[in-house]
């Protein structure tokens, strides 16, 4: 275990442990997710600590710098727990042969082995946080020893019951060890009712667990300070990854037919997608050739605070999701587009972010509809070009993903549960 220095020196009115697997500069989308919480929760008095494995056992993941000054400013301690990039022991052997383990699974009994050798009674609560669900068994091999530890877990993802899931085995064992999970938490947080909902199911009838949603949030002092940049073009954005049956289809069949009644536009829109297409023949469709020479750029996965600048430059953002009957996620990414204030067209189905984009009042419309999408865009576009505009959202709705906002009723939601519990 290697230990990383802070810089924080708040004054501490509690102590809170993170276990997470991935935290930065592992460049996964978690990573910051979970460093914006409790960071904000740090800035409101707390001292946390976080436990989490060593990116540099993990080389093909990546590392992203982009938030170390921020990190050291806010955490007190970071341990780091080292562990070979393939154990051969019993143990993993065993996991891998039951159909549990997660990419981060390796490091499940080191991190327990760890975490029993702490003075765990020193935090008021650990907070475990998911989808590297595996975090959480190492949680109830602690909480088995030691009964009176307080702990929070925090999920972003469903875990049982996972629509992305299609394994049957894993299914099984995704489900029997939601079920004993939640034999021992003390409370429970989600970023999306409809996973909340779904983990309830499987609660078992005789505990009574706490729980409430808090959405995923933005850190104002992490976009740039100085005024949003002029493009020459309206510049429309998609910051994120194109992958399964998440496509831009529906998109550039809408822009198509919005060039064919609004010739004046042609010339003045660019689109970007930043990040990693997994497929590219999502390039080659007959929508996307016909598109206007030069419309069209794909830059490459960026840095974190680099994605939050270009949100925050752009003159429109996209939310583009699967086509499914409802979806259970709140994106992390959304809140990182509400932070930016830029006007955002949802192309959505039913489901979390079509609600937060209804109360938020931006466009959205179901991927499935190509004639009312085009008119989203036009009205999007029109409002970027007009003068004297109003507010392009709610601003009330827009503050509560505010990080000091959320943070605070996560301490208020804390330390009212462990009153109840005594």
């Amino acid at each position: 275990m290697v230990m990383v220095p802070s810089k924080h020196n708040n004054i501490s009115s509690g102590r809170i442990l993170a276990l997470t697997y991935a935290f930065p500069p592992f460049k996964v989308q978690m990573a910051p997710v979970i460093a914006k919480q409790m960071a904000a929760i740090s800035q409101l008095g707390y001292s946390v600590d976080v436990l989490c494995a060593d990116p540099m056992t993990f080389p093909i993941i990546g590392i992203d710098n982009s938030l170390d000054e921020y990190i050291k400013e806010n955490f007190s301690n970071i341990y780091q727990l080292k562990s070979p990039y393939i154990i051969n022991t019993v143990k993993n052997k065993l996991q891998k042969f039951s159909c549990y383990g997660d990419p981060m699974s390796k490091h499940q009994w080191p991190m327990f082995e760890l975490l029993m050798a702490m003075d765990l009674h020193n935090y008021d609560a650990i907070v475990t946080f998911s989808p590297f669900h595996s975090i959480n068994l190492v949680m109830v091999e602690v909480k088995k020893r030691k009964k009176d530890i307080f702990w929070v877990a925090h999920f972003g993802d469903p875990w049982a019951s996972n629509p992305l899931e299609l394994e049957n085995m894993r299914k099984f064992w995704d489900k029997r060890h939601e079920i004993k999970m939640l034999h021992y938490i003390d409370c429970l947080v989600h970023n999306s009712k409809y996973s909340l909902e779904l983990m309830l199911k499987n609660k078992p009838n005789n505990r009574v667990v706490p729980y409430t949603v808090f959405p995923h949030i933005f850190t104002k002092e992490l976009y740039p300070k100085r005024p949003k940049a002029t493009n020459l073009k309206t510049t429309i954005r998609y910051v994120g990854t194109f992958f399964g049956n998440r496509s831009p289809e529906p998109m550039f069949k809408a822009f198509l037919k919005l060039f064919e009644r609004r010739k004046d536009l042609v010339d003045k829109v660019g689109i970007e997608f930043i990040g990693i297409i997994k497929d590219n023949t999502i390039l080659k469709t007959p929508a996307c050739l016909s598109l206007p020479k030069g419309m069209l750029s794909v830059i490459p996965s960026v840095s974190y605070i680099k994605s939050l600048e270009l949100m925050y430059d752009s003159d429109i953002l996209l939310l583009i999701e699967e086509d499914v009957r409802q979806n259970l996620f709140f994106p992390s990414k959304l809140a990182d587009y509400i932070g930016a204030n830029t006007p955002i067209v949802g192309v959505i189905p039913s489901g979390s972010s079509e609600e937060i984009c209804k109360q938020l009042g931006a466009w959205h419309v179901k991927p499935s509809n190509i004639d009312a999408i085009s008119e989203k865009l036009e009205n999007a576009i029109d409002y970027c070009h007009s003068k004297n505009k109003q507010n392009w959202c709610n601003e009330n709705y827009r503050n509560q993903f505010e990080s000091h906002f959320v943070a605070q009723n996560y301490i208020n939601f804390m330390e009212n549960v462990k009153g109840l519990i005594g």
